[in-house]
């Protein structure tokens, strides 16, 4: 039984941020503007040492109804954006500075704003992996509980 309700878990929480995702495609786009974007590089410990990473920063700005606002996230994930320095390939896209950028906002907080509302595809694999995680969990329960 135990089996049975850690997948149905993972699958919740598969839905949940499906759903969240799916959410952004109901907020508003407005223009905006990118005033700096950089990588920045941070130690993240690792086991039994401090690892080298790096991860994007930005800052946009953009107008909603009149009033300006700022915002830094670039998707709903911005905590999964972390890659090695020597990789030639980041999990984020590359965001030039002064450049006008779509900018999601959510309608119900105006400070609440994303650069990209689709989820990137190696976030889309992780969840699809769990997602077969947890069908798999699933079926192994009722297996061991019910034959």
């Amino acid at each position: 039984m135990l089996l049975i309700l850690l997948g149905i878990g993972i699958l919740l929480l598969v839905l949940i941020q499906i759903w969240r995702y799916r959410r952004l495609m109901s907020w508003r786009i407005v223009e905006g503007r990118i005033i700096q974007f950089n990588i920045e590089s941070f130690k993240q410990p690792q086991v039994y040492i401090l690892a080298e990473k790096v991860r994007p920063a930005v800052v946009y700005s953009y107008e909603v109804d009149g009033d300006s606002h700022t915002g830094s996230k670039i998707t709903l994930e911005d905590s999964s954006l972390i890659s090695d320095p020597e990789s030639k390939m980041h999990p984020w896209p590359t965001l030039e500075s002064k450049l006008s950028h779509p900018v999601f906002i959510d309608p119900e907080d105006p400070d609440n704003s994303v650069l990209l509302r689709k989820m990137l595809p190696y976030r889309a694999n992780h969840y699809a992996a769990l997602a077969v995680t947890g069908v798999l969990l699933i079926i192994i329960g009722a297996y061991i509980n019910y034959a």
